[in-house]
């Protein structure tokens, strides 16, 4: 039994030494082809943090939007002073600080992108998603700015109520 133990210890060690050194060859591999590793390492740790953040983004931005907006009716009629307040210092900064995160990870995933000498399988999976849920924050963005440009001019109230529909459909 005592033999077997060993036998497997020794075992595990070799194949522990073994991937450490294919890694290590990999590393420098990419250091001797001008590759800042250490660069890469960062900019795809940081990507990696922000992905999901950016993909739970719209659900997010959805219920930012539907809370902000909650009372909208009233107020575009009441009050629009105070709904184009809540509009830019609640809605709007909800709809940029997720769009932040997403552009924030598409510059690192171009970072990745830039330095690698070969294409990262992660980035790769990864970009087409976030540049999808960016597309869909500007829509709605744009749509948060149709309706504060609605309620600066003082638009009629059918104008203001199907601005504010667009802005509440966008998210979806």
């Amino acid at each position: 039994m005592r033999k077997y133990l060993i036998a497997l210890a020794v075992t595990v060690s070799v194949a522990i030494a073994a991937m450490g050194f294919i890694a290590w060859k990999s590393v420098d591999r990419q250091k001797s082809a001008g590759v800042n590793v250490e660069v890469i390492s960062a900019a795809r740790q940081e990507a990696k943090q922000l992905y999901p953040m950016c993909l739970d983004s719209p659900a997010a931005v959805h219920n930012g939007v539907a809370t902000g907006t909650e009372h909208f009716e009233d107020l575009l009629t009441t009050d629009p002073k105070k709904a184009r307040a809540k509009l830019v210092d609640v809605v709007v900064p909800v709809i940029e600080s997720r769009q932040l995160a997403c552009t924030s990870t598409l510059a690192d995933f171009g970072e990745v992108k830039k330095i690698a000498s070969q294409k990262d399988g992660y980035v790769e999976g990864a970009q087409p998603k976030v540049e999808a849920v960016i597309a869909r924050f500007k829509t709605t963005h744009l749509a948060a700015d149709q309706l504060r440009e609605a309620i600066d001019r003082n638009a009629p109230k059918d104008e203001l109520l199907a601005k504010l529909a667009a802005l509440r459909t966008s998210t979806n």
